[in-house]
């Protein structure tokens, strides 16, 4: 991700391991347009996706490189993978090939499917605001921490977190 007075872009950047400057900027995206509006990325390793305006708003969007331009689609708006004044950056965990992002205001847990268009699945309920998010060991399921202090096991076929 780049920033500037047009607000934050996202770089695609590679490893050239012949090359004594291994790292070079391989795609550009669009800036997300104005002073101080940002933009969080995040990957699968194959899917390449950013919430823009992360704080207002939330509106995931999802990245194709095209030569050397990376054009977005909009997915869906009330998501964030951030909050203000957490130094977690990225909430979004994905699992066995799931999406799962939290909502604007962190109460709940959207899911969205990639293998089907990017069609979004039941969302799943928190009993307070998410603040720390992982995959577990076998990716089949993610803990999320809240803002109460309680931890929580929650799976992409989950209808509610389950107390851990």
């Amino acid at each position: 991700m780049r920033s500037g007075p047009e607000g934050g872009q996202l770089a695609l950047v590679t490893a050239d391991p012949a090359r004594k400057q291994g790292l070079q900027v391989a795609a550009l995206g669009d800036t997300v347009g104005g002073f101080h509006r940002w933009l969080a990325p995040t990957t699968d390793g194959r899917q390449l996706l950013a919430v823009h305006t992360l704080h207002i708003g939330g509106v995931l969007h999802v990245y194709q490189q095209e030569g050397l331009h990376l054009t977005r689609r909009r997915l869906m708006n009330d998501v964030s993978t951030h909050r203000i004044g957490s130094r977690e950056i990225d909430l979004a965990v994905w699992l066995r090939g799931l999406l799962i992002v939290p909502s604007q205001d962190g109460r709940r847990l959207r899911v969205l499917n990639p293998a089907a268009g990017w069609a979004e699945q039941p969302s799943v309920p928190l009993p307070a605001r998410i603040v720390m998010s992982t995959a577990l060991a076998d990716a089949a399921a993610m803990a999320v921490l809240t803002e109460e202090g309680r931890a929580w096991v929650v799976g992409p076929s989950a209808n509610a977190p389950s107390r851990g």
